[in-house]
């Protein structure tokens, strides 16, 4: 009976070790207290963290940190060392040292790593877990880690499928914007080939300005398309009837210069025949006698016996 009653009662004491684990160790990280969230894997959920940091409210220099953190979650394969996806079943917890967190987010102060995880604490994308003395360590039980104390993943865990979605929709809006942006431009160079009130004609070279801006929405893109449109309509009846005039126009001069003809028997105008060779002896004669001080210092004989020899080797005909 005693034996019993002991078994009994190292069983029921070992229950309550377990079962009181994350209760003795006020505010430590345990895989029981984490959520439920679809297995993803680091690369692409910080692939939507940087696509969608902007909607999130995350600096560059956040999203580093960010990645500093996912960095130290132990989700490699023990067999083969590949990278495997981040499951429930793997504690969230990240209770790496200072150092080691600066080193990974691109060798940053002490400072500014309190700056950034006070930002992703302010955003709900992590929740602190700290000890009594602020020191961030795990806790073991045979070998293995069951909790720790530092920065808990939960929240940014929890939210994946919001973060993969919303980096989604950015991408969509990103490739939609950059076709808008390729309308705007092509009506805005036809607007310009128009004639413009001047605060109109403004309007639509300020449209460049526009586009280059970071921040263009999908609403103001819209709104570029419809007033651009809306001056290229406009005015388009005014360059119908400008252009309709000048085909009319052209084809009076066409018919002028065509023969009153019935259309059958047309007089062909014959091309006056241009005499191509180059007559550049002849120039020169007619230059040099035309200077008064120049040909004082070249006798007269031999001048107009080259020249001669030139003009009759350019036209043999003279």
């Amino acid at each position: 009976m005693d034996h019993d009653q002991t078994t009994a009662l190292a069983v029921r004491a070992q229950e309550s070790c377990a079962y009181t684990t994350s209760s003795a160790f006020a505010g430590v990280g345990t895989i029981d207290q984490q959520p439920h969230f679809r297995p993803v894997t680091r690369r692409a959920l910080m692939a939507a963290v940087n696509t969608a940091g902007k909607a999130l409210g995350l600096r560059p220099a956040t999203v580093v940190v960010l990645d500093a953190l996912l960095s130290c979650l132990p989700c490699n394969d023990a067999k083969t060392g590949a990278e495997a996806p981040i499951t429930p079943l793997i504690l969230l917890t990240v209770f790496a040292c200072n150092d080691t967190l600066c080193f990974r987010a691109k060798g940053i102060t002490g400072r500014q790593l309190r700056r950034h995880l006070e930002r992703l604490e302010e955003l709900k994308l992590i929740q602190r877990r700290d000890s009594a003395n602020g020191k961030r360590f795990p806790l073991m039980r045979q070998g293995k880690v069951i909790g720790a104390f530092g920065l808990d993943l939960s929240p940014l865990l929890a939210r994946s499928a919001e973060i993969l979605t919303l980096a989604q929709k950015t991408r969509d809006e990103a490739d939609e914007l950059r076709g808008m942006k390729a309308c705007i431009q092509k009506l805005r160079n036809a607007c310009l080939g128009l004639n413009l009130a001047e605060d109109t004609l403004c309007f639509v070279e300020s449209t460049r300005a526009l586009l280059r801006r970071a921040g263009v929405t999908l609403l103001q893109a819209q709104s570029m398309i419809t007033r651009l449109t809306e001056i290229a309509c406009a005015s388009a009846p005014l360059s119908v009837d400008n252009s309709a005039v000048e085909n009319e126009l052209e084809m009076e001069t066409k018919a002028k210069e065509t023969t009153a003809a019935d259309g059958q028997n047309v007089r062909h105008k014959e091309t006056p025949k241009s005499y191509t060779k180059k007559t550049f002896g002849l120039w020169i004669a007619e230059v040099w006698e035309r200077l008064t001080t120049i040909p004082a210092f070249y006798p007269e004989t031999g001048f107009v016996a080259q020249m001669g020899w030139r003009i009759h080797s350019v036209n043999p005909a003279w």
